[in-house]
């Protein structure tokens, strides 16, 4: 009972169910496999399949590209993998690694922000308005079910970590030098979970930072020696990935144009869009990049009547910042901001925004009179509710039984090569990506690692007496009668070595396709062997990182020696009477409404559009069939979009596309809209029972002239097109008119 009634237990306690609410839908429905879903964990099981193999910092990732390789974690930090991996070493299934994981991050988020709250405000329920607004942000649902985002869900959990380490510091009355080092180890932890919340947290850490420091130069003195630190700590990630940027096709990251951040701005609309109602029977429903009203609401209050005027200030002005970098009106900042266009989507300012509505929340919550337990829990249901709406996500694909075998498989399925939606890993040689189908036999027959000697181009007088194969080497041994040159199933990346009979040999890179040969071998019986190399600025930023880790740690440690001379610092009065058992009350109230009615019925929040009797707002019904394949359920038209309504009839294995097009009265086609991936899938990804809508925009349609139009559409595929099946088994023709549309 004694335990019970310790506060510290029932916070411990209370943050535990908050985090538990909040990764509910991963439970439930699966590890999340929409968007970034799957390459995160195609990328957890590469890594594991390394640790087997004695690499415990792999930057090649071998069975990328269809099996050719790329250097994947030379450029994308791997610590949020690591995280994984330990519960994998442990025995866990990739499947659950990744959900503990998932799990892990959240409560990292929770406790990490109600910790700051807490420094914040030296009191409980302010503490608790951050980390309610914080926790229950749409933006950390949205990454976490909607796109999969892993390592930038860990990001958003370690920037309120890495901001109560610095006010730490900086307000230090004991031990300032231990909590300064603390401060770097966060940092570079922010960095190597996921480099881009990395920059974007750089204003709103810098800003607070220098705030909090106030004229004390001694401390921004710390700051900046810390700062020093976390460029040493990082160095075995920027370094490689500053040199050796210039060998992988990197601009493809914000050069294709649905990455380029001009096409991705947000809009007021989405971010302050009313609470969502969540469609379970829809593919890729569009869901709005929002924030918490309930939030925004307390801000309000903090603005209007709220204490620490000057705090607030600061704050909202960082907050305003962010919202307008998300605009098309910050066009100029990012043109002119160097690495800015490598977040890609704006949008993605929405979780640095997040936080500093959830400071103002809790400066408006600090504000008002009644602040009790009983208040605070309901603030937390009013705020859940608030966010409920993207608290839900469609049952996600199994990943069951799946390896590191799987991933060429994957990639020609999604497209997703490397582990990444534009390729931009795959070196700078390869003008076009290698067969997909020339190595599957090594992954059919689980010849893993396969010699890297192509047998395809092997002349007819060499004979291969001997072949072996590592993580990062091939050795084979053969016997010619006349000088040949060897071809290599291996896009090239710095640094290669060729060693034959144990000399140095010449490697070339093969024009166009960026695989390796080796040119000239001589005639007779010889041993050759391949190996990739850590480069040097590999090495040096290794090395870098290791000593810089090792200060950072011989430091903390004696830093937190024990002293006779240091006492703790007293409790503040404010969080000792404060009860969190009505919070405990409210998660455990909230996980019940859940379980027994907002996941099995219908409700403000989760309505089910599509059911036996068909497709529920639709203006123009149908049920088209197309080949067998796919069936449109029906159509609608608004201004210049005319959105269709798809369903898969069986599990596919092509990527249809669709045609619309409009012709006038005598047969003219005067405009026209190509879609391949309604609901932002691959038909190949289509689940059975749910329905998709593709949304075709006609750019001319404003300048054609009033009338009546006749909409026609094709599906097609590489393959050909599809028929339309009328319901007596006639085809009809691969081009069908929907209906008519008026202008």
């Amino acid at each position: 009972m004694r335990l019970w009634q310790n506060r510290f237990t029932q916070t411990s306690l209370s943050l535990l169910f908050l985090a538990g609410l909040l990764t509910w839908g991963i439970w439930r429905n699966g590890l999340p496999t929409a968007i970034d879903g799957q390459l995160h964990f195609y990328r957890l099981l590469e890594l594991h399949w390394a640790v087997q193999n004695g690499q415990f910092y792999p930057r090649w990732l071998p069975d990328m590209v269809f099996g050719f390789g790329a250097p994947v974690f030379n450029f994308y930090p791997p610590l949020t993998y690591w995280v994984a991996e330990i519960f994998v070493l442990l025995g866990a299934n990739a499947v659950l690694a990744l959900k503990i994981s998932y799990s892990l991050a959240i409560l990292l988020l929770v406790g990490s922000a109600y910790a700051l709250g807490k420094a914040l405000w030296q009191a409980q329920p302010a503490a608790w308005a951050l980390t309610l607004a914080y926790s229950f942000a749409p933006y950390v649902y949205f990454n976490m079910l909607q796109r999969g985002a892993y390592p930038e869900l860990w990001g958003m959990a370690l920037l309120p970590m890495l901001l109560n380490r610095i006010y730490a510091y900086l307000h230090a009355t004991t031990q300032p030098n231990a909590r300064l080092l603390e401060v770097a180890l966060c940092a570079a932890a922010l960095v190597y979970a996921h480099s881009l919340s990395a920059l974007m947290a750089i204003p709103l850490v810098g800003v607070l930072s220098l705030v909090w420091a106030g004229w004390d130069w001694r401390k921004w003195v710390g700051l900046c020696s810390a700062g020093l630190l976390t460029v040493g700590l990082t160095a075995a990630w920027w370094a490689p990935f500053v040199r050796e940027s210039q060998f992988v096709q990197l601009q493809r990251a914000t050069q294709l144009a649905f990455v380029v951040y001009s096409n991705n701005w947000n809009t007021l609309a989405s971010l302050f869009h009313p609470p969502l109602q969540f469609d379970p029977s829809q593919m890729g429903q569009e869901i709005p990049v929002s924030l918490n009203w309930g939030a925004l609401a307390l801000a309000g209050l903090a603005m209007w009547r709220g204490q620490a005027r000057g705090q607030v200030a600061i704050w909202l002005g960082l907050a305003v910042g962010y919202l307008l970098l998300q605009l098309p009106i910050s066009q100029a900042v990012w043109q002119s901001v160097p690495g800015l266009s490598y977040l890609q989507f704006p949008w993605r300012l929405t979780g640095p925004l997040s936080l500093l509505l959830a400071l103002l929340a809790s400066a408006g919550w600090q504000s008002l009179a009644k602040k009790n337990e009983w208040t605070v829990a309901g603030l937390a249901l009013l705020l859940w509710a608030c966010g409920l709406g993207w608290s839900f996500s469609p049952a996600n694909l199994s990943l069951a039984g799946q390896t590191h075998r799987d991933i060429p498989a994957y990639e020609i399925r999604t497209g997703q090569t490397a582990s990444t939606t534009t390729g931009e890993f795959v070196n700078i040689w390869a003008e076009q990506l290698p067969d997909s189908q020339a190595l599957a036999a090594h992954y059919q027959q689980d010849n893993l690692p396969f010699s890297r000697l192509s047998h395809r181009q092997l002349p007819a007088d060499v004979e291969i007496l001997a072949e072996s194969a590592g993580w990062e080497s091939t050795t084979f041994q053969y016997r010619a009668q006349l000088a040949w040159t060897a071809e290599l199933d291996w896009l090239l990346f710095p640094e290669m070595q060729v060693l034959l009979d144990g000399k140095p040999f010449a490697l070339e890179i093969v024009g166009g396709k960026g695989t390796g040969r080796i040119p000239h071998l001589p005639a007779g019986e010889h041993t050759v062997a391949v190996t990739r190399q850590p480069s040097a600025v590999q090495r040096v930023g290794g090395w870098l990182s290791f000593g810089a880790l090792c200060v950072a740690l011989a430091g903390w440690g004696w830093h937190m020696r024990p002293s006779a001379t240091r006492q703790k610092p007293p409790p503040s009065q404010q969080l000792t009477r404060f009860s969190s058992l009505p919070l405990l009350a409210g998660f455990s109230l909230a996980m019940l409404l859940r379980l027994f009615w907002l996941d099995t019925g219908q409700s403000p929040w989760r309505y089910a559009h599509l059911s036996a009797e068909g497709l529920a707002g639709v203006q123009h019904p149908l049920q088209m069939n197309f080949g067998n394949e796919l069936q449109l359920l029906g159509w609608s038209a608004e201004g210049a979009d005319v959105t269709l309504y798809w369903q898969a009839l069986r599990p596919l294995q092509t990527r249809y596309s669709v045609g619309l097009y409009v012709h006038n009265a005598e047969g003219t086609r005067l405009s026209q809209h190509d879609r391949q991936h309604a609901a932002n899938l691959p038909t190949s990804e289509w689940q059975l029972g749910m329905y998709a809508l593709g949304v075709h925009h006609f750019e001319n349609w404003q300048a054609l002239p009033a009338g009546t139009y006749t909409l026609y559409m094709s599906v097609y595929s590489e393959q050909g097109n599809l028929d339309y099946i009328l319901p007596d088994g006639t085809l009809n023709g691969t081009f069908v008119a929907l209906g008519e549309i008026k202008k």
